[in-house]
C-alpha cells in the first residue's frame, strides 16, 4: 500500500501514481458471463446431500432481558427437525477477527437480537416455526433516541482518543471570521442484492462454511473463534458476493448459527437473512453528530480548528 504525507499539494493526483498500474487499462471481468448467464454460484445457491433450512428468532423488544423460550408450538410443527436455543455458543451479534459478540446472555442488547435457530426440511416450514417461538421479557430501557444519550469520552472499542490541544474557544472569541456548524448523517443499512446467508456442513470434524462475506481470512479465524475450535479445522469459501457494501466485512450471526445446527442436526444447513432482519442484525453505518468549528483571520489564515464527532456504535 503506498503511504503519502499530505504536507503539500500533492500532484500528480496519488490515484494516477498508484502502484496497481490498473487505472485506465480495459480489464476483462473474469466472473461478468458466469454472472449475466445465471451460473455464479452464490452462497445460499447449490444444495449438499441432505440439506435443512434455517430461520433465526429474534428478541421481539429492544431492551430488558430474556426471561425464558418457549418452543413447544415450534417444535410440534411438522417438518421441524431442530429448536436450538441453549447452546453457550450462541452469538447476540455480530462479530470480527479482532471483536468478539456476547455469547450465550440474557442481556436484550437490540432489536431482534437472535436467540434461537428453527431447522426444518424447508425454507417455509423454517420461518412459520420461527414465528411461533414465544421469547419472554423482562421490559428494560429503550435507548432509541440518539441524541439524548450521553456521550462516552473514552469508548475503549478501537477509536482514536481524542486530542485537544490549545484553546479553540478563545481563539474562535477573537478571529476575525469563524465558522460554525453541526451536521447528522442518519443510520445507514446495507441492503445488498443478495442477503446475508450462509450454507455450512461438517465433515470429519472440520467445518466448511460458504457465506456471503467480503473478508475470508478474517471470517476463517473468527467462525472458529466464536465456535472455540482450531482455525485450520475451518473453511471458508465466498467465489461470489452479490454486493456488500461494507455489511458483510464482519461475521454476521447467520453464519455461526448455522455452523451450530449444522453440528446438531448432522446434516449440512443453510439461512438466508429476510430483510428485516438484515437491518436487525447486520454491521450497518452508524448514525454521527459531527460539529465543524474553524476560526480565521482576515486573510484567510486558519487559525485554529475543531471537529467534535459523535458517533451512535
Amino acid at each position: 500500500m503506498n503511504e503519502h504525507v499530505m504536507d503539500a499539494a500533492f500532484r500528480p493526483g496519488g490515484l494516477d501514481r498508484a502502484k496497481q498500474g490498473v487505472l485506465g487499462l480495459g480489464l476483462d471481468r473474469i466472473e461478468g458471463p458466469a454472472k449475466v448467464t445465471g451460473v455464479a454460484d452464490y452462497a445460499y445457491e447449490g444444495t449438499p446431500e441432505g440439506i435443512a433450512y434455517a430461520a433465526i428468532v429474534g428478541t421481539p423488544v429492544g431492551s430488558g432481558r430474556i426471561l425464558g423460550i418457549d418452543v413447544s408450538a415450534a417444535e410440534a410443527l411438522p417438518g421441524v427437525i431442530a429448536v436450538i436455543h441453549n447452546d453457550a455458543r450462541m452469538p447476540a451479534g455480530e462479530s470480527n477477527s479482532r471483536a468478539m459478540p456476547l455469547f450465550d446472555t440474557d442481556v436484550i442488547l437490540h432489536l431482534g437480537q437472535p436467540v434461537a435457530i428453527v431447522v426444518a426440511e424447508d425454507q417455509a416450514i423454517a420461518r412459520d416455526a420461527a414465528a411461533l417461538v414465544v421469547v419472554r421479557t423482562e421490559a428494560g430501557e429503550d435507548r432509541f433516541d440518539v441524541e439524548a444519550q450521553p456521550v462516552d469520552t473514552e469508548p475503549k472499542i478501537g477509536f482514536l482518543p481524542p486530542i485537544d490541544n490549545g484553546d479553540l474557544d478563545a481563539v474562535m472569541a477573537d478571529a476575525a471570521v469563524t465558522f460554525d456548524r453541526t451536521y447528522t448523517t442518519p443510520v445507514h443499512f446495507p441492503a445488498a442484492l443478495e442477503p446475508h446467508a450462509t450454507t455450512a456442513w461438517w465433515e470429519g470434524g472440520k467445518l466448511t462454511v460458504r457465506s456471503s462475506n467480503q473478508v475470508i481470512g478474517g471470517a476463517r479465524r473468527t467462525i472458529a473463534k466464536a465456535l472455540k475450535i482450531d482455525a485450520d479445522k475451518v473453511r471458508v469459501l465466498a467465489p461470489y458476493v452479490g454486493g456488500g457494501f461494507g455489511g458483510k466485512t464482519g461475521v454476521g450471526p447467520e453464519a455461526i448459527l448455522a455452523a451450530i445446527a449444522a453440528e446438531v442436526v448432522g446434516r449440512p444447513v443453510k439461512v438466508a437473512l429476510p430483510r428485516r432482519q438484515t437491518a436487525y442484525m447486520v454491521h450497518h453505518r452508524s448514525h454521527t453528530t459531527q460539529r465543524i468549528r474553524i476560526a480565521a483571520d482576515a486573510n484567510g489564515v486558519i487559525l485554529g480548528m475543531g471537529h467534535e464527532s459523535v458517533v451512535a456504535q
